[in-house]
């Protein structure tokens, strides 16, 4: 409904939602009258001194067309609510600010736990070591329950994953299966017509127990695996290991192994 004042179009129309068959009940709800007649209004409200009803005609079709009858109802969810729907619609981080890009109204919700921890789930569900990361992760949470926490932490481990080099504490910290490119044992039992090829090692372990020491050597229950030593590759900085060389003595000196 549209009240013309006496001074139009000098001065705004006055707009009113009316449903056409029970004008005591409303066929929406209060917000998303608002939301419309905000619209409205705000279109006249641009154009004052000239006639302006198509210009709001066409300022509501847009506001409906647009979703905008949608965005003011899910406004009548609390907080909670839209970052409970949000870590259902965010299939990963790209999906969440697509969302939030179409919906503004779920910006406040993208930044909540709730919505970080699901995108972490998701994202490293599809990773080697997973639930030793989540168990680690959720440690965390516990001793140090920030409101930021699974964003911090999501983003940390993109930066981590990103690491081009290991610690030295890191590299101690792991069990390594030792074999070789080629084996030469099967090279001498190969057949005359094959000797040109060389048999790959990869099929066979070595040793499954290799650990590298932090002081520099080599730890293995086999023994010729002991007399072997490692250092970093990297001489600026012993600590960001990018390559390790093995070294084995013999004859009294220093031997490259590979």
């Amino acid at each position: 409904d549209v009240t013309y004042p006496p001074t139009y179009p000098d001065a705004t129309p006055i707009f009113r939602l009316v449903n056409e068959r029970n004008e005591n009940r409303r066929s929406l709800h209060e917000i998303q009258e608002q939301a419309l007649l905000k619209v409205v209004t705000a279109a006249a409200e641009a154009e004052v001194g000239t006639p302006s009803v198509y210009s709001c005609i066409r300022a509501a079709c847009e506001f409906l067309e647009s979703g905008g009858l949608t965005q003011a109802g899910i406004s009548l969810l609390s907080d909670d609510s839209l970052a409970h729907v949000l870590s259902y619609l965010a299939s990963s981080k790209e999906a969440m600010e697509e969302v939030c890009m179409a919906l503004p109204i779920f910006e406040v919700a993208s930044k909540t736990n709730v919505v970080w921890r699901e995108l972490c789930r998701r994202r490293w569900g599809k990773k080697w070591g997973f639930q030793r990361r989540w168990n680690r992760a959720l440690d965390e949470f516990r001793t140090r329950p920030d409101q930021n926490f699974w964003m911090k932490k999501y983003n940390e481990e993109e930066e981590e994953a990103r690491r081009s080099f290991v610690t030295r504490r890191e590299l101690s910290s792991m069990t390594f299966d030792y074999r070789q490119w080629f084996s030469f044992t099967l090279f001498r039992n190969q057949p005359v017509n094959m000797r040109d090829v060389l048999p790959t090692g990869l099929r066979n372990t070595l040793a499954q127990d290799v650990v590298f020491s932090d002081t520099g050597a080599v730890d293995s229950s086999r023994d010729w695996m002991r007399r072997l030593a490692w250092k970093s590759d990297n001489p600026n900085n012993d600590e960001m290991l990018t390559e390790v060389r093995l070294w084995f003595e013999s004859n009294g000196r220093c031997v490259v192994a590979e």
